[in-house]
């Protein structure tokens, strides 16, 4: 039986090894998820958030429970937490997006650690021929981050392996490309077509993943028009870093569900909704002991789609992926999908900033060269600036950044 990578990682860690189908898996899920109930009694959050729940008879009877929400976890902290700290391997921080808050902590213990590495591994093989070389465009200085997972278990597939950060100039991305020899190399959406504009016509590098909540079709398509193939990942650290990975049809990305369970819900009303329509991610997690997470709001958009793949693999896939950001104009609300979706379609752009002003949204955008203003119509109450290339400037903040910190 054919299977993408994803599905024979899923195939082993659920120990279904042939035998894999969507039927068997969700039965393996249903199980995994009544032992995760009882598990997570051990904290004193959930004895409290989950009490009186009975076992589930079905996924579907995950609905009748309540939701974990991001001020729960940065309320509650390690009170989530389901082992003593001795079991603890790794706690990541996130901060908050503004200055001020309580920052959410989830916890590891190295066999969670060690999963999300063998997701890595795994799921780069669909990218990668035998004796591929990588560049990794992501911080790798703090251990166990995504950077860091990624330097230290490629190479056990024999792909040697690069950190290049700060991504620099797409001048300096392109000669880390030639230095490396790299053949895929792995970053943010516009980190990566910085590096694809700047390339020349003979370069090494085959295929990009785009490490991102989303990724605008016009801006992978102004890579693809280089001769690279681009991929997408989906992922979070409350996912364990890793979540899912496109197969070479691109028919979205294929869950870790040895690990993860998803639904979509109505955002407004927390109903669920049925396969294939958009909205909002609902995270449970089925292997962790050290914090689990059962119904975690995860703010990210998305469908999901259970039926077989065409590369042949059945695990499920999620698409229509992005972040449900923007800001309130008086004309209504801006999301910043539009704006990606509306700006990297001009030829030469490589990234732009936003800030709301007076008179509208203001815009500035790095190019490659001076572009003229766009031909297509722009949301009403925005303005397009050109922005100086100030030495050394890199594109550290994103619309999406910048519209959360001012909400």
């Amino acid at each position: 039986m054919k299977r993408t990578t994803i599905d024979t990682l899923t195939a082993r860690q659920t120990a279904l090894d042939e035998s894999l189908s969507r039927e068997r898996l969700d039965a393996w899920q249903l199980d995994r998820l009544n032992a995760t109930l009882r598990h997570v009694s051990a904290s004193s959050f959930y004895r409290r958030h989950l009490a009186g729940i009975a076992p589930l008879n079905s996924l579907a009877d995950l609905r009748h429970l309540p939701f974990l929400t991001t001020s729960d976890l940065r309320r509650e902290g390690l009170n989530l937490q389901c082992l003593s700290q001795s079991q603890i391997a790794r706690i990541i921080t996130l901060n908050t997006s503004g200055s001020t808050g309580t920052a959410k902590r989830i916890a590891f213990t190295a066999g969670e650690l060690e999963a999300t590495r063998e997701f890595f591994r795994e799921g780069m093989e669909n990218l990668l021929s035998p004796e591929d070389r990588v560049l990794v465009l992501l911080p790798a200085d703090r251990p166990d981050s995504t950077g860091d997972l990624l330097r230290n278990c490629l190479p056990e597939k024999g792909h040697p392996t690069f950190i290049h950060w700060p991504p620099g100039t797409p001048q300096q991305l392109a000669a880390a490309v030639e230095a490396h020899d790299a053949n895929c190399v792995i970053g943010l959406p516009q980190h990566l077509l910085s590096l694809a504009e700047a390339l020349g016509e003979k370069h090494p590098v085959r295929t990009v993943l785009l490490n991102s909540d989303y990724a605008p079709p016009a801006l992978r398509q102004r890579i693809e028009a280089r001769g690279i193939t681009t991929f997408l990942h989906y992922g979070a650290t409350e996912t364990g870093l890793g979540g899912g990975v496109e197969c070479d049809h691109h028919h979205g990305c294929h869950l870790r569900e040895a690990d993860i369970l998803l639904e979509i819900i109505d955002p407004q009303t927390g109903t669920p909704l049925a396969e294939g329509e958009t909205g909002e991610i609902v995270l449970t997690t089925l292997r962790r002991r050290a914090m689990p997470l059962i119904r975690y709001r995860t703010g990210d958009s998305g469908a999901l789609n259970r039926q077989p793949c065409p590369c042949g693999g059945i695990t499920t896939r999620l698409l229509d992926i992005h972040r449900h950001q923007g800001c309130d104009t008086p004309q209504g609300f801006l999301a910043s999908r539009q704006l990606d979706d509306l700006l990297f379609t001009l030829p030469g752009l490589l990234d732009y900033r936003a800030a709301l002003a007076p008179e509208g949204l203001h815009l500035e955008y790095l190019a490659v060269e001076e572009i003229p203003p766009p031909h297509f119509p722009l949301p009403s109450g925005i303005t397009l600036a050109s922005a100086k290339r100030a030495a050394g400037w890199t594109p550290k903040h994103t619309f999406k950044r910048i519209l959360r910190d001012l909400r």
